[in-house]
């Protein structure tokens, strides 16, 4: 589950009450100095819970270094030293993703393929009809070119600091928004991120949503997360489901999208994967119940299908 960084006690104990492991967080440019994260660390575990994954959003979403600004040594320079605060402060891993545009392509109606919650919807032919953001339209090579660049920094850092770097698909995965390109946009983009840099703290966060947003591009998602946890490049998983692959979908809750996410789950208890699992993107409910409801509601469904994926791959 996801925290707020500033580790609200309401927050840590609903977490707690709902029988998980750990949390994550994004923290603020003012928290990632090394007291800071300790100190978040030293809370969530004094309740019994783990920090599984610490990111932030400036440096994990950096235009400065995707599009190769003037900036990006500077900022590659606090990327690393973040690494370093991790690194001391025992978390394990923290992300990056390579769309340098400053949106996720949000688009909130109350529709009936979630169940009238409000759920993200996307529209590839609406976001192709967007604007330049930056004045002028990228080369795809020009981001893997900057990809290089970034990777060969960081991941020597990443290796001394012992913090793995779980890069992100793009989401959703289309071809480019306002002139950029999306750059992990299937598994062959994975492939060719991975043969850059190959290290074992140079890994993903094994998106489901997005690998059956582009189904295509991606193939199947319960032999793709065989196949990449094999490989040893498996450092998150996100449990997501949509009501179609591209060109349009609606995010869903997680037992109304067009997947069976009982097999995932089965494939994942099957490999002995230990790392941090989580429900993102939750659709809102927005009832009298309260924000948490569709959180508890999920997460509750989650692990009911773990409970039976165990149970099954054990005998």
């Amino acid at each position: 589950m996801r925290i707020e960084p500033d580790c609200r006690d309401d927050e840590l104990d609903f977490a707690r009450k709902l029988g998980l492991d750990g949390v994550y967080t994004w923290v603020r440019d003012d928290q990632t100095g090394y007291e800071s994260v300790q100190r978040i660390r030293d809370k969530v575990e004094s309740l019994g819970l783990k920090l599984f994954t610490v990111h932030n959003y400036r440096l994990s979403k950096s235009q400065d270094i995707q599009l190769g600004l003037p900036d990006r040594d500077r900022v590659i320079d606090q990327y690393c030293q973040f690494l370093v605060v991790l690194g001391k402060a025992g978390v394990p891993v923290t992300n990056f993703t390579w769309e340098p545009t400053f949106t996720l392509y949000w688009n909130h109606p109350k529709d009936a393929l979630s169940r009238y919650a409000v759920a993200r919807h996307i529209d590839a032919a609406e976001i192709s009809s967007r604007p330049l953001l930056h004045g002028r339209v990228y080369e795809r090579e020009e981001l893997w070119d900057n990809y290089t660049y970034f990777v060969r920094r960081v991941v020597p850092v990443a290796e001394q600091t012992g913090v793995g770097l779980a890069l992100h698909p793009n989401d959703p995965p289309v071809a480019a928004a306002g002139g950029v390109p999306f750059l992990i946009t299937g598994r062959r983009d994975y492939e060719r991120a991975f043969s850059i840099v190959q290290s074992k703290y140079l890994g993903m966060e094994f998106c489901a949503g997005c690998w059956l947003e582009g189904r295509e591009t991606f193939g199947d998602v319960v032999e793709s997360f065989r196949h990449y946890y094999g490989l040893g490049k498996v450092m998150v998983v996100h449990f997501r489901n949509v009501s179609s692959p591209l060109p349009e979908f609606h995010e869903t809750h997680v037992d109304n999208g067009y997947m069976k996410m009982y097999e995932l789950a089965k494939a994942v208890a099957a490999s002995g994967y230990s790392g941090s699992l989580i429900l993102d993107h939750l659709p809102k409910m927005n009832t009298s119940f309260g924000e948490g409801c569709a959180l508890a509601y999920g997460l509750g469904y989650v692990k009911g299908l773990f409970e039976c994926a165990y149970e099954e791959v054990s005998h």
